[in-house]
């Protein structure tokens, strides 16, 4: 799954705890650099051709790690696989994460987790 931001959809807004994996282009794509979103934090990448063509300074350079210390960015967002599963193996519409996917607790931490945990 990636994310499209076009001229017809209202720039700006916030991308937060996300896992975008396989898309053989970009992660996320902005048609123009005033169609970028405000903020694009504490999310999983895999497996992307690209993570980004347009997007705020200092988004995709690694400095710092996040709560499960893994190398990220200023904005947590950091690479790695999200270790998806299928109850059934013709269904991959409905993915579930194992217990070893780095995506686990790596989300904004001020979200509730519905199973407990300390983050998305």
């Amino acid at each position: 799954m990636g994310f499209y931001d076009n001229d017809v959809t209202d720039p700006g807004g916030n991308i937060s705890s996300n896992i975008f994996a396989n898309n053989s282009a970009y992660a996320i794509y902005c048609e123009a650099s005033d169609h970028v979103p405000e903020l694009v934090e504490y999310n999983l990448l895999f497996a992307n051709g690209t993570f980004f063509n347009y997007g705020p300074v200092g988004l995709g350079v690694e400095l710092t790690q996040n709560a499960n210390g893994v190398s990220s960015d200023t904005y947590y967002n950091f690479q790695g696989s999200p270790d998806f599963f299928s109850t059934t193996a013709s269904d991959l519409n409905f993915l579930y994460l194992k217990s070893t996917s780095a995506a686990i607790d790596a989300g904004n931490p001020i979200r509730s987790d519905p199973d407990g945990g300390k983050n998305n």
